[in-house]
């Protein structure tokens, strides 16, 4: 019998390998300094930097990178759909903040950050050149789990759902695609560059 060679792991720019372990560990520190900042109690969201972390971790083995960024569609699937969970993790409590901020101002900045992991797994990374049937169909996407999440969050003790929570997370998904194409600009940029310097 012959064996079987295990499938490589798709090669990937300087970019996209670090884009997206860059992308989860910044989450970690930001959740990690607001919850600090506002007083946040709850437990649930004090294990949502431990997540990112944790996902930021398995990201520095190369194989994984490779495979996440720009392999197979379950692979690829991993960062949003994590990212997702954490949302709907955050509805299911009341985070009861020891200062006063609105809750709804960080519906844009989830949003955002979703739609820009989304757009990314779609793509299969940030150095290709992206397709607006793509573009739109993830950003409905991300639109339309807004309107779950807020139904889901009208189930929940002393949480609220409203039009206007799902407005602002249409303002943050359409921020998170404009930054993945800035980004996808400039990747592909790099690429060229790189391939076009002489040696």
């Amino acid at each position: 019998m012959h064996d079987i060679a295990p499938r490589p792991s798709p090669r990937l720019s300087a970019l996209d390998r670090w884009l997206l372990p860059a992308f989860l560990l910044a989450n970690a520190l930001c959740v990690a300094a607001l919850i600090t900042a506002l007083g946040v109690r709850a437990p649930l969201y004090s294990a949502i930097p431990w997540i990112f972390g944790a996902a930021f971790g398995v990201l520095l083995i190369p194989s994984m990178k490779g495979r996440v960024v720009a392999g197979s569609w379950p692979w690829r699937l991993g960062p949003p759909l994590l990212y997702a969970v954490v949302i709907s993790l955050a509805s299911s409590v009341n985070p009861s903040p020891t200062v006063g901020t609105p809750g709804n101002m960080f519906h844009p900045v989830e949003y955002a950050g979703l739609a820009f992991l989304a757009q990314l797994a779609w793509h299969k990374g940030a150095t290709s050149r992206p397709r607006w049937r793509g573009i739109a169909l993830v950003c409905l996407l991300c639109v339309a789990f807004g309107v779950l999440d807020e139904l889901h969050q009208s189930l929940v003790p002393h949480r609220t759902s409203s039009a206007l929570d799902v407005g602002l997370d249409a303002i943050g998904t359409l921020a998170g695609t404009a930054t993945f194409l800035g980004v996808a600009a400039l990747g592909r940029r790099l690429t060229h560059g790189a391939r076009t310097r002489p040696p």
